[in-house]
């Protein structure tokens, strides 16, 4: 079983990995029609705050925006409008596309990780709760039944923590290596932390995570 498993394993990581990468295709497709759509609807208005702070800026800088507009906390209209201005200076949305400079597709990829990161960390704190709250039923039962069941059900859900934790500790890394901070993931602390203290690594992950991929480009 040791020698099947061992020859599975590649494979399974192959197969995972294409799952990631077409995910991340699918969605940057999506993003770009619904792109193409909403820039076709919107109508610029020339007395708005997006307007005059993007219209005096060059080309390369609007390219920026369009790309990056989520990490300067631009609204979408920011977006939309610096699409406009580059088609009325003859840059069109497929002249963009072929330059890829309407998406930036590090950070499509970083929003996917982050999105499966909130997931496994949401399993893992529900997994923590139900653990640290199973001594409660030795109100409910007698002692002897609320032993077994105690150690029966923190036992498992201990289980389901330790690897959440390791699956989000990856994905941690990874995003961070997305955004050219390798190295920058305290892994051994955030174990340590996070296995007595689940909720304390939730919260400061989270906020880590959303700190970090502003920095994506």
């Amino acid at each position: 079983l040791m020698n099947i498993s061992n020859k599975l394993a590649p494979l399974l990581k192959f197969l995972k990995r294409k799952k990631e990468e077409e995910e991340t295709v699918e969605e940057e497709d999506q993003s770009l029609a619904e792109l193409f759509q909403a820039s076709q609807d919107f109508v610029v208005d020339t007395q708005s705050e997006a307007f005059e702070k993007l219209h005096p800026l060059p080309n390369h800088q609007l390219e920026d925006v369009i790309q990056n507009f989520e990490q300067y906390e631009y609204p979408e209209d920011f977006r939309f409008t610096a699409i406009k201005i580059l088609e009325k200076r003859g840059v069109g949305l497929d002249d963009l596309k072929q330059k890829a400079k309407l998406i930036n597709a590090r950070y499509q990829q970083c929003k996917l990780l982050i999105k499966r990161y909130k997931k496994n960390s949401t399993v893992g704190l529900v997994a923590y709760i139900i653990a640290v709250l199973s001594p409660l039923l030795y109100l409910f039962v007698t002692p002897d039944k609320a032993e077994i069941l105690v150690l029966g059900i923190a036992g498992l859900f201990q289980l389901v923590v330790i690897y959440c934790l390791i699956v989000t500790l990856i994905q941690h890394t990874k995003i961070h290596d997305l955004a050219d901070m390798k190295g920058t993931a305290p892994w051994l602390v955030m174990l340590l932390l996070g296995i007595p203290l689940y909720f304390v690594y939730y919260l400061i992950s989270r906020k880590d995570l959303k700190a970090v991929a502003k920095q994506i480009r």
